[in-house]
């Protein structure tokens, strides 16, 4: 697998290996590589660790996205750019197309942010 990949259980082949024979950190479960992607090139039959992954960023800078603004009932739906890079429940700025206005938003969705009204 190359740098970047988002390994998927299905490529994954879990096998049961002494406790001390394991590195530091390695990867218990599939589980923990929801929206996760390799870091460095992964060898077949490699031990998967934390270390060789990192949280994949959703969202980039100068991305179209669409900001949900919530707030005592109301929902409010808005086009935005983001100016930041970020991945999932990071907040990042996003500049409300419509107003020029920038905002702190939290990312929801590969194209969805949210703002607290």
């Amino acid at each position: 697998m190359v740098r970047g990949e988002q390994p998927l259980p299905a490529d994954l082949e879990v096998r049961r290996v002494p406790l001390d024979q394991l590195p530091p950190g390695y990867l218990g479960s599939t589980t923990q590589l929801a929206n996760m992607e390799l870091v460095r090139p992964l060898r077949s039959g490699s031990v998967l660790t934390l270390n060789s992954l990192k949280t994949r960023e959703m969202i980039r800078r100068g991305q179209e996205v669409v900001i949900v603004a919530k707030g005592a009932g109301v929902q409010v739906r808005m086009a935005g750019e983001a100016l930041k890079n970020g991945s999932l429940g990071d907040l990042i700025p996003v500049r409300n197309i419509n107003s020029g206005r920038t905002v702190e938003a939290t990312i929801l969705s590969d194209s969805t942010v949210s703002v607290n009204l």
